[in-house]
C-alpha cells in the first residue's frame, strides 16, 4: 500500500488481521514472563520477554486513539465500557477463588487485605494483593482501564493534541521511576522502584501508539527489514542497557527497558503494516485466544500448583514444574478454542 492509501484504510475503521495475530503470537512471551522459562538461560528468556506488554499497549493507543476527534472519542468510551466490564468479571472471578483458596486452608486474609499500603498499592500501584497466591497479571487489564479513564478526561479538555509532549513526560517518569529508580535516589517510602501500571506503562506506550497512527502513511509504508533492523536494534539495546545497569550497581528493575519498547513498537509496525494478511484462525480469532489465555492462565496456574502439591505424581513433579509456563500456555489456548467452539454454537442456535 502507498502511504495515503495506508492512511485511508486505518481511518475508515478497518481492523489489522496482522495485529490480531500478533497478539495471538506475543502471549507465550506472556506466560514466560508471569511463570518462568526452562533450561539455564530461562531467567534471560523471562526477562527478554517483557516486551509483549508494551506492544499490547501499542495497539490499544494505535486504534483507539485516531485522529478524527469525534471518532475518537467514541472510541475512548466504547473501550472504556468494554474494558471496566473485563475488568470486573476478571477481579470478582480471581477474588472469589482466592477467597475459597485461602478459606480451605483456614488462612484469614481479609486484616491483611484491608492495610492502607495494600489499598494504595492495589488502587494507585496496580499492585495486587502478595496475600493472594493468584492474580498479579491483572495489572495490565486494571492499567489499560485507568488509561482509558485519563484519555477520556485529557480528550474532554483538548489535551491529546499535545501528545507528543505528553508522550514525552510520562516516557521520561517510566524511565526515572523504573529501570532509572536508582538514579534518583529510590527507595522513597517503602518503593524500590514504581513498577509497571497506568502511568509507568499504559499510557506512554498508548501514546506512542497514538504517534504511530497520526504518522501511519510514514512509518507503516517502510520495508520489512526496516522493521526487523530496528527488533533486533531493540533486543540488542536491551541486552546492553541490562549488562550495563547491573555493571554499575544500579539494576532495580529490569521489568521495562527501552530496548524493549524499540522493539514492540517495531513489532507493531510490521504487523500494522500487513494490511492484507489472509484469513486464517490465527489472524481472526487471535484477539479472542489472547483475551481469554490472559484470563485463564492465572486460575490454571493455581490449579497445576495445588495439584502437583497434592503429591499425586511424584515421578513428573520436577518436571511440569520445570515447564509449567509452556504447558499453562497450551492448556489455556484449548480452553480458549473451546470457549469459541461453544460461542459459535450457541450463536448458530439463535439464529
Amino acid at each position: 500500500m502507498t502511504d495515503t492509501e495506508i492512511v485511508r484504510y486505518y481511518n475508515r475503521g478497518h481492523t489489522s488481521r496482522g495485529a490480531d495475530a500478533l497478539k495471538f503470537f506475543l502471549m507465550p512471551f506472556v506466560m514466560f514472563v508471569l511463570f518462568g522459562f526452562p533450561t539455564r538461560f530461562g531467567g534471560y528468556v523471562q526477562l527478554f520477554s517483557n516486551f509483549a506488554a508494551p506492544a499490547f499497549f501499542i495497539l490499544s493507543g494505535f486504534f483507539v486513539l485516531c485522529p478524527n476527534e469525534q471518532r475518537r472519542t467514541r472510541k475512548i468510551k466504547r473501550a472504556l465500557k468494554k474494558t471496566f466490564k473485563t475488568f470486573a468479571l476478571i477481579f470478582v472471578s480471581y477474588l472469589i477463588i482466592n477467597a475459597v483458596f485461602l478459606l480451605s486452608f483456614n488462612t484469614y486474609w481479609i486484616p491483611e487485605l484491608l492495610r492502607k499500603r495494600t489499598l494504595f498499592d492495589f488502587f494507585v500501584l496496580n499492585i495486587w494483593p502478595s496475600v493472594f497466591p493468584m492474580g498479579s497479571s491483572i495489572w495490565f487489564i486494571q492499567s489499560l482501564l485507568y488509561a482509558y479513564i485519563f484519555f477520556y478526561a485529557a480528550d474532554k479538555i483538548k489535551l491529546l493534541r499535545f501528545y507528543v509532549p505528553l508522550l514525552i513526560f510520562f516516557y521520561l517518569v517510566m524511565l526515572f521511576v523504573g529501570e532509572f529508580a536508582a538514579i534518583l535516589g529510590f527507595p522513597h517510602f517503602g518503593y524500590g522502584f514504581i513498577p509497571g501500571g497506568a502511568v509507568t506503562r499504559a499510557i506512554p506506550y498508548m501514546l506512542l501508539g497514538m504517534l504511530i497512527r497520526q504518522n501511519a502513511g510514514k512509518l507503516l509504508t517502510l520495508r520489512r527489514r526496516t522493521y526487523i533492523f530496528f527488533i533486533i536494534a531493540g533486543i540488542g539495546l536491551a541486552v546492553l542497557e541490562y549488562f550495563l545497569l547491573k555493571h554499575f550497581g544500579i539494576l532495580v528493575y529490569f521489568g521495562h527497558m527501552i530496548g524493549f519498547g524499540v522493539m514492540a513498537a517495531s513489532l507493531c509496525c510490521l504487523a500494522l503494516s500487513a494490511t492484507k494478511t489472509k484469513n486464517t484462525a490465527i489472524t481472526v480469532h487471535g484477539r479472542g485466544y489472547a483475551m481469554r489465555i490472559y484470563a485463564l492462565c492465572q486460575p490454571v496456574n493455581l490449579f497445576i500448583t495445588v495439584f502437583m502439591g497434592l503429591n499425586i505424581v511424584p515421578k513428573y513433579f520436577g518436571y511440569i514444574m520445570e515447564y509449567k509456563s509452556i504447558i499453562i500456555y497450551f492448556v489455556c489456548l484449548a480452553l480458549s478454542i473451546l470457549l469459541s467452539v461453544i460461542k459459535n454454537i450457541k450463536l448458530q442456535k439463535n439464529a
